[in-house]
This record gives C-alpha cells, sequence and structure tokens, in this order.
C-alpha cells in the first residue's frame, strides 16, 4: 500500500478509472452473451464507479497543479531575490574567462577581463521572458566581443514547464540533468543566470 501511495493520488485515481472502466466493459460483454440481469446491475455499479474515479483524478490534478504552483513561486522568489551580478563562465575567442552576468534598469550587461559588454532594452521590455532577452542578448555578445557566457540559461539541460515560465517570467526553470524523477520546484528549480560546472552546450 506504500508503494502505491507514493504513486499519488492522482495517479491512484486515473488507474482506479481505467481498471473501473475495463470491468465494466468486460461486464457488460458477458451480460450481453448471457442476458443474466446480476451482470446488468454489477455493471451500472461498475460504471458509476468509474466516474468517480474519473471525478476523483480531475479533482487531483487540479489540486496537485495548484501546489505545484505555489510551491515553484516560492522557489523562483527564493532564487531571484539576489539581484547582484551572477558569476559565469564565458567562452571566447581565447578560451575561458570568469565574469559577471547581470541586468538593471537599463540594460543586461556581462563583464570579463576588466571589459564589458551591454545591451539596452527596448523601453516595455522588462516584462518580457527572461530567456527570449538571454538569447537576444547571448548573440549580441557573440556578434560583438564573441563571448558565450555559460549559464544554466545556455545549457542543454536546461528547461521549462508551463507553470515556471508563467510564474518566474522565464528567470527560474528547471534543470534536467540533476532532477530525480518527478520536477519537484525547491529541488530543481535554477535561476537562468545559474553557474554549474555540468554545463553543457545545446545541440545546432
Amino acid at each position: 500500500m506504500r508503494r502505491l501511495l507514493l504513486l499519488g493520488w492522482a495517479t491512484l485515481a486515473r488507474l482506479a478509472a481505467i481498471g473501473l472502466l475495463g470491468i465494466t466493459m468486460a461486464v457488460l460483454l458477458l451480460y450481453a452473451v448471457t442476458g443474466a440481469g446480476l451482470l446488468r446491475w454489477l455493471a451500472t455499479g461498475t460504471a458509476l464507479g468509474t466516474i468517480l474515479a474519473a471525478v476523483w483524478y480531475f479533482i487531483e490534478t487540479g489540486r496537485n497543479a495548484v501546489e505545484v504552483e505555489a510551491a515553484f513561486a516560492l522557489a523562483a522568489s527564493e532564487r531571484t531575490e539576489d539581484d547582484s551580478p551572477h558569476p559565469v563562465e564565458i567562452m571566447t575567442d581565447e578560451g575561458f574567462s570568469d565574469g559577471h552576468l547581470w541586468s538593471d534598469d537599463s540594460g543586461w550587461h556581462l563583464e570579463a577581463d576588466g571589459s564589458r559588454f551591454s545591451l539596452d532594452l527596448p523601453d516595455g521590455s522588462t516584462g518580457a521572458d527572461a530567456e527570449l532577452v538571454l538569447k537576444d542578448f547571448v548573440a549580441a555578445a557573440m556578434d560583438d566581443r564573441g563571448w558565450y557566457p555559460r549559464c544554466c540559461g545556455t545549457c542543454s539541460y536546461f528547461g521549462h514547464s508551463n507553470t515556471s515560465r508563467r510564474v518566474s517570467r522565464g528567470w527560474v526553470g528547471y534543470c534536467l540533468l540533476h532532477a530525480q524523477g518527478p520536477l519537484v520546484p525547491g529541488r530543481d528549480a535554477v535561476h537562468l543566470w545559474h553557474r554549474c560546472q555540468d554545463w553543457e552546450e545545446p545541440a545546432a
């Protein structure tokens, strides 16, 4: 029973609905062959059970979605409260350099070896999806300086769920490399600029 509970109530409800639906179909087939009145009542009971299990599944799915959104909102706030420059590794034409990446009201900035690259943000873009802004910023930095910051947002293991993108406006997503089983916001959520030794370049 403990192992079943670890699956989660929504999964159990879905399995129950599928199982009861299969039983209902089998009983109806037997009733069609034999005409036994008891089978008709049994089919009615299992059909009602299927409906109740389906309703249970939708309730649990909705409850889980609310809980995940609340948990991710907390994880996102914890990971975005520090607005100081984030340390990142920068790929350059000469090799690798330690640098910092940050943003302010004027735009996004990348600094390495005493030099800085900045990209001004157009008016009204402060609420834009941060991951999309990062892609534009990296492209501009590559064109201007040949710099490519190695951080979670540029890593092949970084990803978003619908909830993470909506709640954090793209600032916080998930590390798909270190995740163990279902994604857990408090454990697997990472900031777009987080530096990690397991960074891997996305496939072209």
